[in-house]
């Protein structure tokens, strides 16, 4: 991944989250969203009107108009701000999470210089991008959640806009009916019922096509959430390889880092030394010009036993002579039989040399 793609992914985030915040997604059919995110819970419905004109015993015949209202409504508007809100505060704290990276990445390397270096600040700014882009992705979550909760808000004011208009054709053609029904000995009511069914069903008709279209703009709603989604997983796999690149020497960016040479250890042996007034690239290693020795004592070691060096990795003190093991005798580790042996060969060139004396 490069610099230039992080940042790309980013922009195509935010361009994501402009088309969800603009409501193209909306299909023909539903007004553009913006009914209150209370209708979620009303729990209206305008078909309750037949009852209060005298109607009740007509209501069955016509109760499919109310059905697809009350599998819209039961939402909690509540629920689904809280959601939508904490989505867009993770999204503001990450922006300035990327924004803090960006600035002190610039500021705390501004005094450095060479391709290494170059390379370290190219580094942190895509890391700063990807985190940007995942703040992006985390607002455009926040926003795809109001919208569904406005669509779904809009759609239950437009069917209940339908069914208090079927209702307010049916009462005027059924109490007039109704007011009839004593001289036709009820043939007036006979004769209302299939025209204020028919309307009935006309306005079923409409109803089903508002269905038709939120479904169609939740779904492309969802294709917008799922596009946000698939970039987010390019991100998550950009940072992930600047991370591996910061801790592995051997996938270091570019050509700027290199793994330090055996006698760049330091003194316990866990890592290159940085140079002087040179700071230390990610993964522990230094700029690829920066060459430090480190040089033994030439009394005996001090150093504690915790931070002596391995025993693979560690330099020979040049001060004792060979075989020397430290202390006032044999190491401490030393096998018996190899004391003595030491022990009694010292003796035998004792008795050598006091015999060439006599």
């Amino acid at each position: 991944m490069t610099r230039s793609d992080t940042t790309q992914l980013a922009v195509d985030l935010r361009a994501t989250g402009d088309a969800v915040r603009g409501k193209g997604w909306v299909a023909p059919g539903l007004g553009m969203p913006s009914a209150p995110l209370g209708l979620l819970g009303s729990s209206l419905n305008p078909l309750s009107g037949l009852d209060a004109a005298g109607l009740g015993w007509f209501a069955p015949l016509v109760s499919f108009l109310g059905e697809p209202l009350t599998q819209l409504q039961g939402g909690d508007g509540a629920s689904v701000s809280s959601g939508a809100g904490d989505f867009a505060g993770a999204g503001r704290d990450l922006g300035g999470v990327a924004d803090a990276y960006r600035e002190s990445t610039s500021a705390q390397t501004s005094g450095w210089s060479g391709q290494a270096a170059g390379e370290y600040r190219d580094a942190g700014a895509r890391h700063a991008d990807g985190v940007a882009g995942l703040g992006a992705a985390s607002s455009t979550t926040g926003d795809a959640i109001i919208g569904a909760g406005q669509l779904v808000a809009q759609a239950i004011a437009e069917v209940t806009e339908l069914i208090a208009e079927a209702v307010g054709q049916i009462v005027p053609i059924m109490t007039q009916a109704m007011a009839r029904a004593g001289e036709t000995f009820g043939q007036s009511v006979v004769e209302a019922i299939p025209p204020c069914v028919g309307i009935a069903v006309e306005y079923a008709a409409k109803i089903a096509a508002k269905l038709a279209a939120l479904l169609a703009s939740g779904e492309n709603l969802l294709k917008l959430v799922q596009g946000g989604m698939a970039q987010v997983e390019l991100i998550s796999q950009a940072l992930t390889s600047i991370s591996q690149q910061s801790i592995n020497p051997s996938t270091a960016v570019g050509q700027g880092t290199a793994q330090a040479a055996p006698e760049n250890l330091d003194v316990a042996g866990n890592g290159p030394m940085p140079a002087t007034g040179e700071p230390a690239m990610p993964g522990g290693t230094v700029a690829p010009q920066a060459t430090h020795s480190w040089t033994p004592p030439a009394s005996p070691a001090t150093y504690p036993t915790s931070v002596l060096p391995p025993s693979h990795g560690a330099v020979p003190d040049t001060s004792r002579p060979a075989g020397y093991v430290g202390g006032g005798g044999p190491a401490a580790n030393s096998a018996p039989g190899d004391a003595r042996r030491g022990a009694g060969r010292r003796g035998e060139t004792a008795t050598q040399e006091t015999g060439q004396r006599d």
